[in-house]
């Protein structure tokens, strides 16, 4: 999941928005993640 890493370092975890408010923010990406099929 390199969309997954790419996130995870752009957002460092002491500045990580809650996880309902994270899901909102990376929709676009957490879509393309969870059509992408898992390896």
């Amino acid at each position: 999941m390199l969309c997954d890493r790419r996130i995870s370092k752009q957002i460092p975890p002491s500045a990580a928005p809650p996880p309902s408010q994270k899901l909102l923010t990376v929709a676009p990406e957490a879509a393309l993640t969870i059509a992408a099929p898992l390896p």
